[in-house]
């Protein structure tokens, strides 16, 4: 029988060497199975966490986005008057003069982004990236509004991410095929030897390569080079006992506006010398547009010449267009589009040429690890159904199975995919329609699987997550108590003034604060009471390490000036200093119970909240 995609690898190899939107089959096949899903789901499987990556700076010095030069400046010098390497002369520990050095390097970048009109532009606008790497507000044509360069910024950022980790996401890549004819097994005509009904390995196709990053361009502005490497690998065919294999060499640029170029070469088997690049031609937040070409030249087909343009038309819809132009016995023409609905993608592609045909796919996402896939193929090269799956077993690794049936009968793939590498294994099972091994294929298999998961993989499956969880587990506690240790460290910093301006407040009768605890809203709110009776009547609370919430009583009277204390909205408190999150992932909130004027008040914020104290306090019926 047939294999459906050898006709497909023998064009893809004769004409091309690995390089944008030129993928083999089955690496397309795997994008799709990938693509299917929704972001919800790949956030849900990443356990994704919100960044304010734009808001950092501000959080450093304590400020809000709005901001003025003079507030910033006073900000500025209220940390440094504490923390400046100078001030810590006195301090015997080595360990907090390193920490406040630390801190006040932090300090002095935000001070010196922020208080620049344009540096701090570009941060509000492309952030520290942006800044670092020398980039302008002119440098997108349009708009002059900054909203508006953010989100065209922002929507760039996330097509050169993508377009970098598709074209980089392992320095090992490989596509490993063999094909297996299983066709005696279930043949009831075959003579019944113990020799035909052992299955033939008749095809082996293997072709594996790596990408070895080599430096990069240190230029600022959007052409310079993000990363050079060098690719070195191999191909190997083996048909029926004969075969060879080819060595491939090449070298590969990426540059930062998504554009790349590759020259490439390979000796043995198949001998060829090429280049391809990839250029964008057009980007916005809607729809980018990229064309590729390639040339290459072998001793056996002459030149090939070959062109193509990739299009996205909004955030569901892409098309492509390929067209081998050289050699005229492999010249074709293809066009295909991907557009999904809810969690459902629709792939369609027509080939004109050296291989002719109508394709049509769905791929219909079940839940959040788990695909369907229905696929028609109608040509010169036959009719052909499958019907299969795709289960996700991790971010870099799935598995699926699907079943071929066509005019030249009936064939089990089974796939598997890690990082880069992609394997399969067609297994033919019938070179004729037989309705019994056709039934038996599509039943037979998936209950085989599904018995095969449910009793054996599975378990084995819950104790290697029960594991990774644990070891999550240990390095967040890890993590955890490296942000606790550098938060006491900073609050035993700022400590003595903290302690300064809480008996100054308390001569003046001004915002004294008594208590302040930050971490699990929940928590936070059932511990209100309890905190407000032992502090107004004994005068002390101690909170218990286990729990998740913390004591910022110090890093908040140390807020205070001139008799209040501003929390600006935009960012995570965690990130004021002597601060940190005790429980990441769950919604937290800020209380604080304050003497203002000798009335006794209490205030509650939510993590991203802001308001200013005494304002934001509400009158307690008990005073002291």
């Amino acid at each position: 029988m047939r294999d459906p995609e050898e006709e497909q690898y023998a064009h893809h190899h004769r004409t091309r060497l690995p390089g944008r939107g030129m993928n083999s089959p089955l690496q397309e096949e795997y994008q799709e199975d990938r693509d299917v899903y929704s972001q919800q789901s790949e956030d849900a499987f990443e356990g994704k966490e919100e960044i304010a990556s734009h808001m950092q700076l501000y959080a450093i010095l304590g400020i809000g986005k709005e901001a003025t030069g003079e507030e910033i400046k006073k900000a500025y010098k209220s940390l440094v008057a504490t923390l400046h390497p100078d001030k810590m002369h006195h301090q015997e520990d080595e360990e907090v003069r390193q920490a406040a050095k630390e801190h006040f390097i932090r300090i002095q970048e935000a001070y010196d982004i922020l208080s620049n009109p344009e540096t701090r532009d570009v941060y509000d606008v492309y952030g520290l990236e942006g800044v670092r790497s020398g980039l302008e507000l002119s440098v997108f044509d349009g708009s002059s509004m900054t909203e508006e360069k953010k989100r065209r910024w922002e929507f760039y950022q996330s097509q050169r991410k993508k377009m970098v980790e598709e074209a980089m996401s392992s320095q090992q890549k490989g596509v490993y095929i063999f094909k297996t004819d299983a066709s005696s097994l279930f043949t009831p005509y075959a003579p019944a030897t113990i020799v035909s009904r052992v299955p033939q390995v008749t095809h082996v196709y293997i072709s594996s390569g790596m990408d070895i990053p080599i430096g990069s361009s240190e230029d600022s502005g959007l052409s310079h080079s993000d990363q050079d490497s060098l690719h070195l690998g191999g191909m190997v065919t083996v048909r029926d006992g004969i075969g060879g294999g080819s060595f491939v060499a090449g070298y590969h640029r990426f540059y930062s506006n998504g554009a790349q170029g590759a020259i490439e070469g390979s000796v043995g088997l198949q001998t060829l010398l090429g280049f391809q690049a990839s250029i964008p031609m057009y980007s916005d937040q809607d729809s980018t547009i990229f064309t590729s070409g390639g040339c290459s030249w072998s001793p056996d087909s002459g030149v090939a010449f070959d062109v193509g343009t990739t299009c996205q038309l909004g955030p569901q819809t892409s098309g492509e267009f390929t067209w081998t132009i050289f050699p005229q016995e492999l010249s074709s023409m293809a066009i295909s589009i991907k557009h999904k609905i809810d969690s459902t993608l629709f792939v369609a592609k027509a080939e004109v040429g050296a291989i002719t045909g109508l394709t049509i796919r769905l791929i219909h996402q079940l839940t959040n690890s788990l695909s369907g896939r229905l696929s028609l193929k109608a040509g010169t090269q036959g009719v052909e159904c499958e019907v299969g799956g795709n289960r996700r077993l991790s971010q870099t690794s799935s598995t699926g199975m699907s079943v071929i049936t066509g005019l030249q009968g009936v064939l089990l793939r089974l796939r598997f995919q890690k990082g880069g590498h992609n394997f399969e294994f067609p297994f033919i099972l019938s070179t004729i329609l037989d309705p019994w091994i056709i039934v038996c294929a599509h039943v037979v298999p998936p209950l085989a699987v599904t018995l095969f998961s449910q009793f054996l993989m599975s378990p084995i499956y819950k104790r290697y997550r029960s594991k990774r969880a644990h070891q999550e587990e240990v390095m967040r506690i890890k993590h955890m108590e490296a942000d606790k240790k550098e938060a006491i460290t900073a609050q035993n910093i700022i400590k003595p003034v903290a302690i300064r301006k809480m008996e100054k407040a308390m001569k003046e009768d001004s915002l004294v604060i008594l208590k302040a605890l930050y971490g699990d809203s929940s928590l936070v709110s059932e511990m209100q009471v309890e905190v407000m009776d032992s502090v107004l009547r004994s005068g002390a609370f101690e909170i218990q390490d286990t729990l998740s919430v913390i004591d910022v009583t110090v890093p908040v009277q140390y807020m205070c000036d001139s008799g209040r204390v501003i929390f600006h909205s935009g960012y995570p408190k965690a990130n004021l200093f002597g601060f940190y999150d005790p429980v990441p992932t769950v919604p937290k909130m800020l209380f604080v119970l304050f003497k203002n004027q000798g009335q006794n008040m209490k205030a509650c914020l939510e993590d991203r909240e802001g308001g200013i104290l005494p304002t934001k306090g509400v009158p307690l019926e008990i005073d002291s």
